[in-house]
């Protein structure tokens, strides 16, 4: 049996037995009524084109190609051609006559004596194309197609030109390509060729139906051509079409039918058709295969249509009620938004209450802490606060250097009373390097430091389970609910082969993936704080409204002392920092601030020291979160140095 990929010359001129689909084929008796077709069994002859194979590149590209192709494969059911027809270059069919002999069960016995003329350019020879399926015109349901079996097929030669054969298969045809592409003809040749065809024969209720497309468009220019159809019964009808101007005539007599045709241009096709009475032909084999298209698999009625609806709704009403019922944070439904404890008898309620303004920070709280608890994650904005938080108290001085860059001194104050993460700040801007600890660091050592920030970033998600702000952790929140979401989605993409494939409900598996892809898009809204963590948060949200709306005549700035260190850790964690920089830059310029900290130098020995000395402290938060942010890609990718050696 010849395989698809038996490309090379045979050793003879012989090709044996191939069965019409791989698979055995049923015998039938007979159809209800006769089946219409809308492609019906060919045989044409081509000039085979001369050249070398198809390059490596070529080969390559198109495996490449069919795989991209393999999903729409899936879905739509039609794959891909696996090759080309060849196409002549020059050549015609000087004449063509045929002999088909019937036997009782419809198998037709084919015998070609075929004068062919290559002209003066030499080509490898003609090429043969039979059916392997033929469509059949069904009112509805899938597309069906009648297999066709083609073996035993022989070629000689009385001109002596050269009969290897070699053939390829499309989704259509099997391609019999005769001659040798390193023995190649010219002139007038003449060949002999013989095979025997399954499944070109219908049965019906009324008439037994034999086709035949003697020549299939895009195939060279046909002077003449006859076939002689013998069958075991006598014909009732008969008929000879061509698509162009070539004439065509029939001829019946008892179980001989002669057709003949002259002129047939390049391009036509050429049918002859026969029709017996019924029970002509007995266990007649009938081959049938279906072939879903994308609209069988996604029909958009009837029950994949309802039951994509019902999924849809059920779904997303699953989706949403989670959304509103359980990820919404839990609140105290208190008067007066923040106070912490509420009032006796006050009910927990769902939902984001609103905010007044406060001038003072969430008590027993700090910045990371508070900005954890807003964004629901930890950011680099929340470390640097942590660093400015330290200063401010204490913990650390802040030297900016003639060169613009960003020194940090570790004092001496000791560090048992921090949280966890405050103290990882502390160690790694300050490692211990040879059994001692670096006392002075920057901004461009902060950069390579080993391993980054992680675990300060993972210390400060401990400390909101330690707090009991959320109800779930939030990096568990996501994580769940992103895998929920990707196995809902995952489960609707794998569903697609057995529920459009064989049921035919696609749609199913698009509404499930889609309910999938929700889960995903909800990720953001899961973590739910609890009702201690949202009146922790509606007063941190009115401490930003007074950070970000700062009015400086309403501020006692004997009682207040030094706000602007004070505050600033918490306008980075707000993303305020700026506009509380500039606004302190202001009064400082114009007399009405007087910044005194010990936690800050700026160029005091300097001729610069009154150009932008707050003001550099934008360039100071936006370096440092550079800096961490670079520290994180360094270890992520392995590039970190150890960067404790000041």
């Amino acid at each position: 049996m010849l395989t698809r990929d038996d490309t090379q010359p045979s050793l003879s001129g012989r090709i044996g037995r191939e069965a019409p689909d791989g698979s055995v084929s049923a015998a039938r008796s007979r159809f209800p009524s006769p089946p219409a077709w809308t492609n019906l069994p060919n045989v044409t002859v081509l000039p085979v084109h001369g050249g070398a194979p198809r390059s490596r590149w070529a080969r390559l590209l198109g495996v490449l190609w069919s795989s991209l192709l393999v999903s729409t494969v899936l879905l739509a059911g039609v794959p891909a051609r696996a090759m080309a027809a060849p196409r002549p270059d020059s050549g015609r069919v000087v004449s063509m006559d045929e002999r088909i002999e019937l036997d009782e069960r419809g198998v037709a016995r084919v015998r070609a004596e075929l004068v062919f003329d290559a002209g003066q350019t030499p080509l490898d020879g003609p090429v043969i194309q039979m059916p392997r399926r033929i469509r059949v015109a069904d009112d509805d349901g899938p597309q069906r197609y009648r297999m066709i079996g083609t073996s035993d097929v022989n070629v000689t030669s009385s001109s002596g030109a050269n009969t290897e054969l070699r053939m390829d298969r499309t989704l259509d045809k099997r391609i019999y390509s005769i001659g040798s592409r390193t023995a190649r003809v010219t002139g007038v040749q003449r060949y002999t060729i013989t095979m025997t065809v399954s499944g070109l024969l219908t049965p019906g209720n009324e008439l037994d139906t034999f086709s035949w497309p003697i020549i299939l468009d895009g195939g060279p220019a046909w002077d003449r051509l006859t076939a002689v159809v013998i069958a075991p019964a006598a014909s009732r009808d008969d008929g000879c079409s061509s698509s162009g101007t070539a004439t065509c005539q029939t001829f019946a007599s008892g179980t001989v039918t002669r057709f003949s045709a002259r002129d047939v241009a390049a391009g036509d096709t050429l049918t002859i058709q026969t029709h017996y009475p019924q029970d002509s032909f007995q266990d007649v084999d009938e081959s049938y295969t279906t072939v879903k298209t994308l609209a069988d698999r996604f029909p958009l009625d009837g029950p994949d249509l309802i039951g994509a609806v019902v999924i849809l709704v059920v779904g997303f009403g699953a989706v949403l009620a989670y959304v509103v019922l359980v990820s919404r944070d839990h609140r105290w439904a208190s008067p007066v938004p923040g106070t912490i404890p509420p009032p006796p008898g006050t009910r927990v309620v769902r939902g984001v209450a609103r905010h007044v303004p406060q001038r003072s920070s969430p008590p027993d709280a700090r910045p990371a802490e508070v900005g954890m608890l807003i964004d629901a994650r930890p950011e680099f904005s929340h470390i640097t606060a942590t660093m400015l938080d330290l200063a401010v108290r204490g913990f650390l001085t802040i030297h900016r250097e003639e060169d613009h860059a960003w020194t940090f001194r570790r004092t001496t104050k000791e560090a048992g009373s921090l949280e966890m993460y405050e103290r990882t700040v502390l160690k790694k801007m300050f490692p211990k390097v040879k059994g001692r600890i670096v006392t002075v660091t920057s901004t461009q050592q902060i950069c390579n430091t080993k391993g980054g920030f992680l675990t300060t970033m993972e210390g400060i998600e401990r400390r909101m389970s330690e707090l009991g702000w959320f109800r779930v952790a939030p990096n568990k929140a996501r994580t769940r609910c992103r895998a929920v979401g990707t196995i809902v989605g995952l489960s609707g993409l794998l569903s697609v082969v057995p529920l459009a494939g064989l049921f035919g409900l696609g749609l199913w598996s698009v509404a499930i993936t889609m309910i999938g892809l929700l889960i995903l898009a909800i990720i953001p809204f899961m973590p739910s704080r609890t009702p201690v963590g949202s009146a922790v948060r509606e007063q941190a949200q009115g401490f930003r409204s007074f950070l970000a709306d700062l009015d400086p005549d309403s501020v006692d700035w004997v009682e207040s002392g030094n706000i602007f260190g004070r505050y600033l850790p918490w306008t980075v964690t707000f993303g305020v920092s700026k506009a509380w920089i500039d606004r302190f830059q202001e009064l400082t310029d114009e007399g009405r601030y007087r910044p005194k900290f010990i936690w800050y130098e700026g160029l005091s020995a300097s001729p610069r020291r009154d150009q932008g000395e707050l003001e550099a402290l934008n360039h100071l938060v936006s370096d440092f979160s550079f800096a961490l942010a670079l520290a994180a890609r360094y270890a992520s990718t392995g590039l970190a140095e150890d960067g404790s050696t000041p």
